[in-house]
């Protein structure tokens, strides 16, 4: 029988970024194989293309160990539900994404019953160097998003393909004056007054702990400065409770606008940015705005994370950059007082703003690589069909 008519393959992505890029990768291989079978772990926008999902995971809100500790039963279910239903379906191939936690762990405990492939490899250069053996023992391929991930583990004498990463494709650079006009009337702002964006985090404990602190802030900014807008970028993932409930406390005090799903558009339409670390730093230095990176965890999260992380930043354009590009405000040091002298100073300092600007240039241009999610795809084909 042929191969577009019998393979099958699993694919688990456990975040909200991972589904998105996981989406794209399923879309990318369907151009060559269309009858391609997938099953796996996932969310809405795998579902969307056809995935048969065991669970959706992007619906587990857990940041840091002590979150995963709470969850870990629920972890637990999931994990074994997996490792059952991989072994009923018998795939081809593994797909992992991102999602190091459960995916190094899924990876040793399958061993080499499935072929399995890694796309946007875990961080191991930064925090886990002493658990490459086991993308060395049971993966057979990795991909990945940076260039120097590709020396990283040449080092260690893993092969990895360096394939580019998927946002340097989406995302070709800063808005036009006209862009941020008509941004900005479609989110009922004023078109000529200086905008700060606020992205608290995809995950409610991150909200929970970072959206007060920046709206402390906000509250400082507007009592030196009444003429200032700021827009907050909410999440369909996180019911509006939640939001609301922290938003009552500045109610009337600050000029605050707020958006569900529309990130992009938020960081369009601002002249700078509170952005909590994660994928949207690097999305936001793509589309060319200055921002700031913002971050708070549990104590025990953060003590544990302090002891892993052999670098000395958190922020993945300041670790391409080799140099505190953006300010960072990491757990102690994320206060009202030190969130508002950074905004002000952005805000009012165009030396500091294209300082930034001169530096997201440098980094798109050396990721420009071409369709990442196709040349991830040619490479699982290649694979697959050898």
């Amino acid at each position: 029988m042929s191969f577009s008519q019998t393979k099958k393959i699993y694919i688990i992505a456990g975040e909200p970024s991972g589904d998105l890029h996981g989406r794209k990768l399923i879309e990318e291989i369907k151009q060559s194989k269309p009858n391609v079978q997938f099953y796996g772990l996932g969310g809405p926008q795998m579902k969307s293309v056809g995935v048969q999902l065991d669970y959706d995971m992007t619906q587990i809100s857990a940041v840091g160990f002590t979150d995963v500790l709470k969850n870990y039963l629920k972890f637990r279910k999931i994990f074994y539900m997996a490792l059952d239903r991989v072994k009923e379906i018998k795939p081809d191939l593994i797909i992992l994404i991102d999602f190091p936690g459960f995916n190094l762990r899924f990876a040793k405990k399958i061993r080499l019953q499935f072929p399995m492939i890694y796309y946007i490899t875990p961080q191991l250069w930064a925090w886990g160097k002493r658990r490459i053996y086991i993308l060395k023992k049971y993966i057979k391929k990795l991909l990945v998003i940076f260039p120097f991930e590709k020396d990283f583990y040449a080092e260690h004498q893993i092969p990895a393909s360096y394939v580019g990463h998927p946002l340097v494709d989406e995302i070709k650079g800063g808005p036009s004056k006209s862009e941020i006009i008509v941004i900005r009337q479609k989110l009922s702002l004023s078109p000529d007054i200086p905008t700060i964006g606020i992205l608290p985090g995809s995950r409610e404990k991150e909200v929970k702990r970072i959206l007060p602190i920046l709206l402390k802030s906000a509250q400082k900014m507007t009592q030196k400065e009444s003429n200032i807008q700021f827009i907050l970028s909410k999440t369909s993932s996180i019911q509006n409770n939640v939001y609301d409930s922290i938003l009552k406390d500045v109610q009337g005090k600050i000029n605050i606008h707020a958006y569900t799903d529309q990130h992009h558009n938020i960081i369009k339409a601002s002249n700078i940015l509170a952005v909590c670390s994660g994928t949207a730093t690097f999305e936001t230095a793509l589309h060319d705005k200055p921002f700031f990176l913002v971050y708070k965890t549990s104590l025990l999260t953060y003590l544990i994370g302090r002891a892993l992380v052999k670098i000395p930043y958190l922020g993945i354009v300041n670790i391409l950059s080799k140099k505190p590009v953006n300010p960072e405000l990491i757990q102690g040091n994320l206060t009202a007082e030190k969130a508002t002298r950074i905004m002000s100073e952005l805000l009012y300092s165009s030396e500091k703003r294209e300082a930034q600007i001169k530096e997201f240039f440098k980094i798109r241009e050396k990721l420009k690589r071409g369709n990442a999610a196709q040349l991830a795809a040619n490479q699982i084909i290649k694979f697959l069909d050898s």
